[in-house]
Formats: structure tokens, C-alpha cells, sequence
């Protein structure tokens, strides 16, 4: 803080070192005046800019943290969107995935699935420049801060930008921004979440679409996947694609690794992996009828690929199970046909 010192009413600290009052001195020009150079102002003058510059860092850290809460509490909402559909347990994947993002970012996710549901703004609006100085809310542009309440007497503040995105305020057409009634943020969210339903269903039906042609393993298979990805380690998953790829068997010592890194009974572990290694299967069978072979001759088929293509077949295995692509099987499958019609 500036202030007087050593009992001198007629000297005041302004950039770390005593001046007269009204004593000229050099400062750093305003940033809304460019910021590139330094002006010679009176003490007065430069005390006030210095206080400026103080409640400025003070209101834009302010506005940071709000701005980290909002997307971290975003990013814990927008994991539920992420959650397969048919998975049993939401809210246990969900967390799943919160330690994993917790564990990795070293930064705790917010619980609430909406910092912003208690947010408002004042009757009249109240704008900041990027320089503490009070802006109109016909005058106000990007990056000035808005004052919002957040109830309960108690204010802060939010960038503009992430108000609009917020649905508190929006671009007036004379210029600057004007603020939305409760009736059209109400209107502007039903309509937003309108658009949401409408993307998740159509989202439902490609995806259902894919899983009937074996694009996509089914529900059952996903959850565990998830499950899966989300509590073993990925050095043991790896050794798990190892003895699937070159095997054709799931180890018990892979299985063994697994439940003491998730913390689980091994029966557990067993009952995910196999759900996940039939299901795998299905996808496969599921994929290589789309070429016109039936069900009952997918194991010569499979055999077939390993015994004639081993190394396509390992390559087709991979990407079903890193990335559920099946267009390497689909294409050995296509050869396998023509191989049973020439024998024919």
C-alpha cells in the first residue's frame, strides 16, 4: 500500500521511494494509452495510477478464479456426458474418472455440476475496464469485467466473454452489452437444453446404428471397457492386449495384476475381463457378417485369418481392441469369402 512514512505529512512512497507532493516523476504509461512507453506525471497522479493498477490486479484475480471454478465445475458436468450409455453405475464412473483427472492435473474437481446456477446480476449493470476504470455498459467490450452477485450480499466479478457464454448478459445491437431478463435466460436455457437433448438422441441413434454393424462393441461391452480403463493401470491393460493378440487367452497372472492394482476380489477382476473379451468378440462376429459371413462360421473364419494372414490378423486384432476399428477384419473377412467360393 502507498502510503506516508517516517511521519513526513509532506512526503508519500510512490514507487518504492519517498517524493514531494505534486513532484514530477516518471510512470508507466496507461495501458489503455498503449502501455509501450513511460510519461511524466505528478506524484499525485502516479500514486492513483499505481492504486488503479492495484485494484485492477486485485478484481482480474478475482475474475481468474471465478473463470478456473466455472470450467472446473464444466469439466465435472461435462463428464456426464461421456458416460456410455447403459453403464450401471454413473455415478461411480464418473468418479472414476474425477481421480484419474484429479491424479493427473494435480487440481481438484469441483462437485457442483453448475457454479453458475447462482449467479445474477445487479438491476444495473456494472462494468471495469481492463484498468479498474468504471465502463458504461454501452461502452463496455471484451475483456472488461462485469460485478455480478452471487447472492446473500455478496459480489463478484466475471470477465464479459464468459458472462455471455453464461447467458447473464448479451451484445446490444447499439453497442456494448445489455442484460438479459430472468424470463429470457430461463428461454435461452430451455432452448439450450433443447439443442442438447436433441444432439444426445441423435448421437444415440449413430451410435446404435454403428453397433449393429460391429463399428461399435454394444453397451455391456463399453461399460466395461470403461470400467476397465478407468481403475487398471495401462501397463496392465497392455499386458492384457499382449496375451489376447499372441494367445487368444486372457493369464491368470494378468488377471491376478489386475485386481491388486484396482483393489478389487479377483473373481471381480476375472468377471470385468471376460466381459470385455467375449464382448470384444461379438464385435467381431457382429462386423464380419456386414462381409456376409454367418455366425456359426466365424471361428473358421478367425482361424482362417490367423493360419493365412498372422500378421494382418494381429494388426486387425490391435485396432479392434485399442480403438474398436474394424475394417481389417472386414477386409480379411472379404478374403475368406472369396477363399470358400473358389473351394466351392
Amino acid at each position: 500500500m502507498l502510503d506516508d512514512r517516517d511521519g513526513n505529512p509532506s512526503a508519500q512512497w510512490v514507487f518504492g521511494r519517498p517524493v514531494q507532493r505534486d513532484e514530477p516523476v516518471h510512470a508507466p504509461e496507461p495501458i489503455n494509452h498503449g502501455g509501450a512507453r513511460w510519461i511524466t506525471v505528478t506524484s499525485d497522479e502516479a500514486r492513483k495510477m499505481a492504486e488503479q493498477g492495484e485494484r485492477y490486479q486485485a478484481g482480474r484475480q478475482q475474475a481468474d478464479a471465478t473463470s478456473r471454478a466455472i470450467d472446473a465445475s464444466r469439466q465435472r458436468a461435462d463428464l456426464s456426458r461421456l458416460v456410455p450409455p447403459g453403464t450401471r453405475d454413473p455415478e461411480a464412473y464418473i468418479a472414476a474418472m474425477v481421480a484419474k483427472s484429479e491424479a493427473a492435473q494435480g487440481a481438484p474437481v469441483l462437485d457442483s455440476s453448475r457454479v453458475t446456477s447462482g449467479f445474477s446480476i445487479p438491476a444495473t449493470l456494472v462494468f471495469t475496464s481492463a484498468q479498474g476504470f468504471p465502463r458504461s455498459a454501452g461502452a463496455a467490450r471484451p475483456g472488461d469485467l462485469l460485478t455480478v452477485d452471487l447472492g446473500g450480499g455478496v459480489q463478484t466479478k466475471m470477465e464479459v466473454e464468459h458472462a455471455v457464454r453464461e447467458g447473464l448478459i448479451r451484445r446490444s445491437p447499439g453497442g456494448g452489452y445489455e442484460g438479459l431478463s430472468v424470463g429470457e435466460r430461463q428461454q435461452t436455457q430451455q432452448d439450450t437444453d433443447r439443442a442438447e437433448a436433441e444432439r444426445k438422441a441423435a448421437a444415440e441413434a449413430a451410435l446404435e446404428a454403428k453397433r449393429a454393424t460391429g463399428l461399435e462393441p454394444d453397451r455391456e461391452t463399453q461399460s466395461a471397457i470403461d470400467y476397465i480403463g478407468s481403475v487398471i493401470p495401462g501397463e496392465v491393460q497392455e499386458g492384457f492386449i499382449h496375451d489376447v493378440v499372441e494367445n487368444g487367452t486372457l493369464s491368470l497372472a494378468q488377471l491376478s495384476r489386475a485386481a491388486e492394482s484396482a483393489g478389487v476380489p479377483l473373481e471381480q477382476a476375472m468377471a470385468k475381463t471376460e466381459a470385455v473379451y467375449e464382448g470384444l468378440k461379438r464385435q467381431a462376429v457382429t462386423a464380419i457378417a456386414s462381409e456376409g459371413i454367418a455366425a456359426h462360421d466365424a471361428e473358421e473364419a478367425f482361424a482362417w485369418m490367423q493360419a493365412h494372414y498372422p500378421l494382418e490378423h494381429k494388426h486387425a486384432a490391435l485396432a479392434l481392441i485399442r480403438g474398436s476399428e474394424t475394417a481389417g477384419l472386414k477386409a480379411l473377412a472379404a478374403k475368406f469369402r472369396v477363399h470358400r467360393l473358389q473351394r466351392s
